[in-house]
């Protein structure tokens, strides 16, 4: 888990440095701490209503992935590597 907030965090000073966005020490905390609303704020102030909602409906299919992969993971490795 700290990895992935971490791997987080850097996407997103990468991210804004790029994008010559200013981030303040309030927004590093809420995507570091709040990741789950503070992510979704910085997508909408970076890049607007319209690129921000896709870039946050993105990362949701991320997240929805990852998870999905992980409960795969889980299957395999209780099912078939117990022989």
């Amino acid at each position: 888990m700290v990895v992935g907030i971490l791997l987080i965090f850097a996407w997103y000073r990468l991210d804004a440095d790029q994008r010559g966005f200013h981030r303040s020490i309030g927004l590093n905390v809420g995507v570091i701490g709040f990741a789950i609303v503070g992510l979704p704020y910085y997508l909408f102030r970076s890049r607007g209503a319209k690129r921000g909602f896709i870039a946050t409906v993105v990362a949701l299919a991320f997240c929805v992935a990852s998870v999905m992969l992980t409960g795969a993971g889980m299957y395999v490795a209780y099912y078939y590597l117990q022989a």
